[in-house]
């Protein structure tokens, strides 16, 4: 399946790919009192938070159906239609993955910019139309599920984390950079939280009903029945996998079952050391009792450095990290081995070995990490956490310090109107500077602590169709290998032209649509300023 070009990523690329937005409305999987990310957050947009929003209960769905992470297919969803903005994902193609070929007869023709064995390049394609989006989220379920010569990694049953997953969808796309950037959204917005719960076990269990057995942990509409379990059969469990809507599938040693079809008693199989084997990572699992408790931990490790969150104790890292210092909201803790663990999210944990209570912990206004364990250099920096609202120019933007008044970070900008959590501030010869996650600062001078539409320290046109001269050079600011939309016209007439990203353009005008800023390139070829860094 070719990769195309989408449009509509949110400015959150402009610092981290990691970022997470301030107005997302989504119950946090880890629950943070000070953020550890160490990046800048931006806001999610009201017509982003919007689409994922409505997207989340379907991807649930199909994901259930099909047996595949929603993650993964969210991530996906928003990346090949850039949340759901580009022409093929709206009506009346609603097209969300950029699946070629025809649904039900129904197809639509599009240029594409795809990758090859000469490199990148466009050409036209024809795609599935559907007559919804949960149509286009089932349909990519199918895709995964019945091509397991491209997609077997990815099902559920065979990937244990959803990092596994996105590295089986290397065939998918022709960019090389997907798994990347699938990964990163995934993070960036933690829509993990929606993933079924998966535990590994060895138990032995009774079914206390007939019940049958399958081929996958999926909807029985896309299994195949390949036996069925007599009532008080014997059988040994291997794996539970908890969905979404609270139905859970069992793998036993004759295939996949409704674990509610088994007895209450079940145990660990005798002599079994209470572990069992996880064949899809090196680790081992352990059983635990998790016991419910609520409170706060502050990570005590080592300035500058992070600790490892695993998905259950004694698991496997999920490739998150906790910065030293930081505060963390946990609900629940378990001891296995002697071991206390703690619990800051679903299938989040943390040793207890490295935390300590709130407030005890030194160093933790050490910003910058030290170069080397003799170097006491300090940024005092009051905690705080807040939103600053950009206020500069209209199609501008201001740099980001390594250092509060020093050291600006090259390329990186942050937008007139755009709005960025932060977690402290600190005063540099009088001067204030907010900080926006590890060696990242911003100048006060630029800031509102009220939210500042776009019109502000600049004069609007009086109607939509006046056009301001001004000239200069901008770069394409999105994702690496892939362009922005050129239109004819500001906000419509999208044409079949894309400018990749890091490439420069002069722009001669700019003018202004339904309160967003367009910048005119010659003639009719027009760029919103969101995907846009000015040079000069």
């Amino acid at each position: 399946m070719k990769r195309r070009l989408i449009t509509g990523f949110a400015t959150a690329a402009l610092l981290s790919s990691a970022a997470v937005p301030v107005t997302n409305s989504l119950s946090s999987s880890l629950a943070p009192h000070y953020a550890a990310t160490h990046v800048a957050e931006a806001a999610l947009s009201a017509s982003q938070n919007s689409f994922l929003q409505s997207a989340i209960p379907q991807a649930q769905a199909a994901a259930y159906k099909y047996g595949v992470y929603p993650s993964v297919m969210l991530a996906q969803a928003i990346l090949e239609s850039g949340w759901g903005q580009s022409q093929l994902a709206q009506a009346p193609n609603y097209n969300l993955f950029g699946i070629k070929g025809s649904y039900n007869g129904q197809s639509v023709n599009m240029n594409t910019g795809e990758y090859g064995s000469n490199g990148y390049y466009n050409t036209n394609a024809q795609f599935r139309k559907y007559p919804n989006y949960q149509a286009s989220f089932e349909d990519n379920g199918a895709v995964i599920r019945n091509n397991p010569q491209y997609y077997i990694n990815v099902w559920l049953e065979n990937a244990a984390s959803y990092r596994q997953a996105t590295a089986g969808l290397k065939a998918y796309a022709t960019a090389p950079n997907y798994t990347a950037q699938l990964n990163s959204i995934i993070a960036a917005y933690n829509l993990n939280q929606y993933d079924p719960q998966i535990s590994y076990v060895n138990q032995a269990a009774t079914a206390k009903r007939a019940v049958a057995v399958y081929n996958w942990p999926t909807d029985p509409s896309v299994a195949k029945q390949t036996g069925t379990l007599k009532a008080g059969q014997r059988v040994t469990v291997t794996e539970y996998i908890t969905n979404y809507n609270g139905s859970k599938f069992a793998k036993t040693n004759y295939g996949w079952i409704d674990a509610s079809a088994l007895g209450s008693t079940s145990k660990p199989i005798s002599g079994s050391g209470n572990t069992s084997s996880n064949k899809n990572t090196s680790s081992t699992t352990t059983t635990y009792k998790e016991v419910k408790a609520k409170g706060k931990v502050q990570i005590n490790y080592k300035p500058g450095y992070d600790i490892a969150v695993w998905n259950q104790p004694g698991g496997h890292t999920t490739g998150a990290m906790l910065r030293h210092g930081t505060t963390w909201l946990y609900s629940a803790y378990a001891v296995v081995n002697g071991q206390k663990w703690y619990k800051v999210g679903t299938n989040q944990w943390i040793m207890a070995k490295y935390t300590a209570a709130p407030g005890t912990v030194k160093n933790i206004n050490n910003i910058t990490q030290p170069k080397s364990e003799n170097d006491t250099s300090k940024v005092q920096m009051t905690k705080e956490r807040s939103v600053a609202y950009i206020n500069y120019k209209p199609g501008y933007g201001i740099a980001v310090w390594s250092q509060p008044g020093k050291g600006a970070i090259k390329g990186k900008y942050l937008p007139h109107g755009s709005s960025w959590k932060t977690y402290g501030y600190a005063y540099v010869n009088s001067h204030k500077w907010y900080n926006l996650g590890g060696n990242q600062w911003i100048d006060s001078e630029y800031v509102s602590t009220s939210r500042v539409t776009k019109t502000e320290n600049a004069v609007k046109p009086k109607a939509t169709s006046q056009v301001t001269k001004v000239t200069g050079t901008a770069k394409i600011n999105y994702i690496d290998g892939y362009g922005v939309l050129v239109w004819s016209e500001p906000g419509s007439k999208a044409t079949k032209k894309y400018l990749p990203s890091g490439s420069h353009w002069k722009f001669f005008g700019m003018t202004w649509i339904k309160g967003e800023a367009w910048y005119n390139l010659g003639g009719n070829q027009w760029v919103p300023a969101k995907y846009l860094l000015i040079q000069k």
